[in-house]
């Protein structure tokens, strides 16, 4: 059921990934950690289906939800290294649309923190209206922001905006989907997408399902209290941020049209290994031929403020687009960790402390935010390994 190579000493990850089949209901998923430049952990296992018809392979693929919105600020990062847009941009600046309702001086940081008050989309999004970006891009633009400043997740609509500012300021007018693949995935020798292609192989990519509905109640969970009272009103700022598109079931998600759509915050397909190595950008030393600039990379350590979330209803730590470990979300073994969850049980994020980058994602998803048991078991032994082989900083360093 197992399979995929390890480095001597990584034996305990290998036993939690096993024990997640045998004892935390996993279906299929894969593991992939990179220590120094080095794939040390390579793991995959289980089926693509709930039938167990399909096995997982070396080459599975599986929808990662938010884990996306990490390989967007990823994009964004090599955007800003470029120097083709910085941080303190207006949008304004570049999109002069965007301008409508007060929005004029909402910068690109204020949007990768989720405190540019545009959590959602009054139009009822379609696959439709995903394919006709012309369009689309005038609804983005004519939306009324709610509360500018303060941190509201931007569930599915920073992917959105971030897509159509790579549009404005990339010289070839890529959106973000298209500028990754070709400025990061290929280069690189990945495999990960946003939006497939109508030719793409469908057989490679995992089925979601997710715990029945008597599980979920006795399901370890950390979605908030304010999270679920604010989904049962229609009208909160929870339902209207992630409930439109609205799925009633995770596979809606990947049933087409949808996968073909760009929906950069969200439906990022590809496989666990391509997301742990790109995640090497950040660290340190250059271990891909693709590269940031030095005084990028430490601009992505600085030290964010914590503030709460009116959506998720936690006090998060955005910076820059990614993921910072805090009161709420814990991960890395220092506060230079950087990273990004997808809902359901999917996580990635790099430690430049130690020089390791991590990723992990199931296609039976658990009602977590973050922090699912069976990630929380893996990033576990890892640790555990790192400490029992004297690991404290990068062993390239």
């Amino acid at each position: 059921m197992i399979d995929g190579p390890i480095a001597p000493g990584f034996e305990k990850i290998r036993d939690a990934f096993e024990e997640n089949f045998t004892h935390r209901k996993e279906l299929g998923a894969a593991v992939c950690i990179y220590l120094g430049g080095v794939k040390v952990v390579d793991l995959w296992g289980g089926y693509l289906d709930a039938e167990k018809k399909r096995a997982w392979t070396i080459d599975s693929r599986v929808m990662v939800f938010s884990v996306t919105k990490g390989m967007c600020a990823l994009a964004m990062a090599h955007l800003v290294s470029k120097r083709k847009i910085s941080y303190e941009t207006k949008i304004s600046s570049i999109w002069p649309e965007f301008s409508q309702h007060g929005k004029e001086n909402i910068t690109l940081r204020q949007l990768l923190e989720h405190r540019a008050g545009l959590f959602s989309i009054n139009e009822r999004i379609t696959p439709e209206l995903l394919l006709d970006k012309q369009k689309f891009s005038t609804v983005l633009a004519k939306q009324e922001p709610e509360q500018i400043g303060k941190v509201a997740y931007h569930a599915q609509t920073v992917g959105w905006y971030l897509s159509e500012i790579c549009h404005r300021v990339d010289e070839q007018g890529r959106y973000i989907g298209q500028y990754l693949e070709e400025e990061l995935i290929k280069p690189l020798n990945l495999n990960f997408k946003i939006g497939l292609d109508m030719s793409d192989d469908m057989s490679t990519v995992s089925g979601l399902t997710s715990h029945s509905a008597i599980e979920l109640l006795f399901s370890e969970t950390n979605v908030s209290l304010s999270m679920i009272l604010q989904l049962l009103n229609p009208f909160s700022q929870a339902s209207r941020a992630l409930k439109n598109p609205h799925f009633s079931r995770p596979s809606d998600m990947i049933a087409p049209p949808w996968p073909y759509c760009e929906m950069p915050s969200s439906n990022g397909i590809g496989t666990v290994r391509s997301i742990a190595c790109m995640w090497q950008l950040v660290l340190d030393k250059h271990y891909l031929p693709v590269r940031l600039r030095e005084e990028l990379v430490a601009s992505l350590r600085e030290d964010p403020v914590e503030r709460p979330d009116s959506i998720i209803g936690h006090p998060m730590r955005y910076h820059y687009g990614f993921t910072r470990p805090g009161r709420s979300i814990h991960f890395g073994v220092s506060d230079q960790a950087i990273g990004f969850a997808g809902i359901g049980g999917a996580f990635s994020f790099a430690d430049p402390s130690l020089g390791v980058t991590y990723a992990y994602a199931p296609n039976r998803l658990g009602p977590v935010m973050w922090d699912d048991p069976r990630e929380r078991a893996l990033r576990i032994a890892l640790f555990e390994t790192l400490e029992s082989l004297g690991i404290t900083n990068d062993p390239t360093q």
